[in-house]
């Protein structure tokens, strides 16, 4: 999937559909399964739009559970 070429809600949506569990914090789009965190897809300011990618060992796995669940569905 070319995560730049869909719209963000599509994105949003296919992402959600392989990863449930997403989190917000810092205004960015977290998703642990996958491993990706995602800003400027959310929040309506596309000229910001930035993917990272993390490992299993990242420091927002252990802070996950306090960060806010969101939902694109």
């Amino acid at each position: 999937m070319n995560l730049f070429a869909l719209s963000e809600d599509e994105v949003l949506q296919r992402l959600e559909q392989n990863d449930p569990d997403v989190r917000e914090s810092n205004g960015f789009v977290i998703l642990f399964d996958l491993g990706m965190a995602l800003t400027g897809f959310h929040d309506e300011m596309p000229e910001q739009k930035a993917i990272t990618i993390f490992g299993r060992d990242h420091i927002w796995i252990e802070k996950r559970l306090t960060m806010q669940a969101i939902s694109f569905g």
